[in-house]
C-alpha cells in the first residue's frame, strides 16, 4: 500500500512539472538608424534563459505565464531591460528594443622603429651586478662577440677581436676619447661612465647609424638625464666615494647634473704576485648644465675632467713552475719605482632646436685636452732555483 501511494505522488509532482505553462515573447532589436543587429544578448533575469538575435535582428524566447518578468538584452557594453506582464499559457507576446549606438573618437596609434641592430640596456639592470671596472664590463653579458681586456680592473672591451680604439662613445651625443698611453686594467681607474648620471644607454655590435662616425667595431651611445627635482646621492666604501647631485631652477628652465668619484685599488693590489707599494688615486669629476632659451630652443654644456695616477714601487716576486719532477722557482728582486699619470679634460656644448616632434636639428662642438706622462726607473735581480720534488723529504717544496 505505501508503494502503491509514493508511486502516485511522483506521478502527481510529474505532471504538475509538465504541465507548467510559458509564453513566447519574440520581436526584433535595432539600433538608432532602425538597422537590425546581429548576435544581441537577451536573457530573462528570473529564469536565466538566455537567447541571441540572428542575422535580422529577431529573437525569440519563453517566459513564465502569469508572471511579470525582466527581459535584458545587452550590446556591447550597452544594457537594456524592461518588465513585462505575461498573459495565459500559450499566449504571444512581441517586444522589439532599440540600443542608441555609440561613437568612438579616432584612436591614433605610434610605433617606433629602432633603425639598426641596437640593445637597449637599463641603467639599474646594471648597477646590480658589482665590479670594479665600471659600467663598460658587462657589455660581455649582452652581445655576442663581445670580451673584456685588461683584466677585472679594465673597462677596455672589444668586439670581434678588434681593439679598443674601434669602439665609439658618445655621452649626449657627444664623442668621447680615452687616454692613449694607457695600457693595463690597473692604470686605467675609472670609466668615463658615471652610472649616477645615466639615464639610456644603447650598444650596437656593428650595423649602426652613419651618424655615429666611421669605426667599424661597435658604438655605445649615453644620455644623461634631464633632472626635475633635486636629488643627491652619496656612496662611501674602502674603495672610493661616489657624490651625485641634480636639480631645476624655479622657472624649470635651468637644471644641472654633477657627479664627484675618488676610487683607491690599493687594497686590491696588494694580493697581486708583485709585492711592492702601490698608490693608485682617481679622480673624476663630470656635470652636465642645460638652459632652455624656449620652447623649441634649447643649449647644453657638459665637462668631464678625470686625472689617474698610478705609482707602484716594487719590491719581490717569486713565480713556481714546471712538472711535479722537475719543479723550478723565479725569484725577481726590484728596486726603484713606477709613475703614471694621465690627465683628461673635455668640454663639449650642444645647441638643439626642435620645432616640432618629427623634426630635431643639434649642433655640437666638443675639445679635447689631455696630459700624459709615464717614467719608469726599474731595475731586477733574477734568480732561477730548482725546488725538492720528494714527496718525503722534509724541504718538500722548498728551494734545494
Amino acid at each position: 500500500m505505501i508503494r502503491i501511494l509514493s508511486i502516485f505522488l511522483f506521478a502527481l509532482l510529474a505532471i504538475q512539472g509538465f504541465g507548467q505553462s510559458y509564453v513566447t515573447v519574440s520581436g526584433r532589436v535595432y539600433d538608432d538608424q532602425f538597422a537590425p543587429l546581429l548576435d544581441v544578448l537577451v536573457k530573462i533575469v528570473e529564469t536565466g534563459r538566455v537567447t541571441r538575435t540572428d542575422d535580422k535582428g529577431n529573437y525569440a524566447i519563453q517566459v513564465p505565464a502569469d508572471q511579470q518578468t525582466t527581459i535584458q538584452v545587452t550590446y556591447f557594453g550597452e544594457r537594456i531591460e524592461r518588465v513585462i506582464s505575461s498573459t495565459s499559457a500559450g499566449s504571444k507576446l512581441t517586444r522589439n528594443f532599440t540600443l542608441q549606438s555609440t561613437s568612438f573618437g579616432t584612436a591614433v596609434v605610434t610605433q617606433k622603429v629602432d633603425r639598426g641592430p641596437i640593445i637597449k640596456i637599463k641603467p639599474k639592470e646594471i648597477e646590480r651586478f658589482a665590479n670594479t671596472a665600471g659600467f663598460e664590463q658587462q657589455l660581455k653579458l649582452i652581445g655576442l662577440g663581445i670580451s673584456t681586456s685588461g683584466g677585472d680592473q679594465s673597462s677596455a672591451y672589444s668586439v670581434r677581436g678588434g681593439n679598443f680604439d674601434e669602439n665609439l662613445v658618445y655621452i649626449n651625443d657627444i664623442e668621447i676619447y680615452r687616454p692613449f698611453l694607457v695600457r693595463s686594467g690597473q692604470q686605467e681607474g675609472l670609466s668615463v661612465i658615471n652610472p649616477d648620471l645615466v639615464e639610456s644607454v644603447s650598444f650596437s655590435a656593428g650595423g649602426f647609424q652613419a651618424k655615429y662616425g666611421d669605426k667599424l667595431a661597435s658604438a655605445l651611445d649615453i644620455k644623461y638625464r634631464q633632472p626635475d627635482s633635486f636629488a643627491a646621492t652619496f656612496q662611501a666604501s674602502l674603495l672610493g666615494v661616489n657624490v651625485h647631485f641634480e636639480d631645476k631652477s624655479k622657472n624649470k628652465r635651468f637644471t644641472y647634473l654633477t657627479g664627484l668619484r675618488f676610487r683607491s685599488n690599493q687594497y686590491l693590489l696588494g694580493t697581486l704576485d708583485v709585492r711592492g707599494e702601490y698608490k693608485p688615486r682617481f679622480f673624476d669629476f663630470q656635470t652636465l648644465l642645460r638652459y632652455r632659451i624656449n620652447s623649441a630652443l634649447s643649449l647644453s654644456y657638459l665637462t668631464t675632467l678625470s686625472q689617474n695616477r698610478y705609482a707602484v714601487t716594487p719590491e719581490s716576486r717569486q713565480t713556481s713552475f714546471g712538472s711535479i719532477n722537475s719543479a723550478l722557482s723565479l725569484n725577481i728582486a726590484f728596486g726603484g719605482g713606477e709613475v703614471m699619470q694621465y690627465t683628461t679634460w673635455m668640454n663639449g656644448l650642444s645647441l638643439e632646436y626642435q620645432p616640432s616632434e618629427r623634426l630635431e636639428l643639434k649642433l655640437n662642438t666638443s675639445s679635447y685636452t689631455t696630459s700624459e706622462s709615464e717614467h719608469f726607473t726599474v731595475e731586477g735581480a733574477y734568480r732561477l732555483s730548482e725546488l725538492e720534488t720528494n714527496l718525503g723529504s722534509v724541504d718538500f717544496a722548498n728551494e734545494k
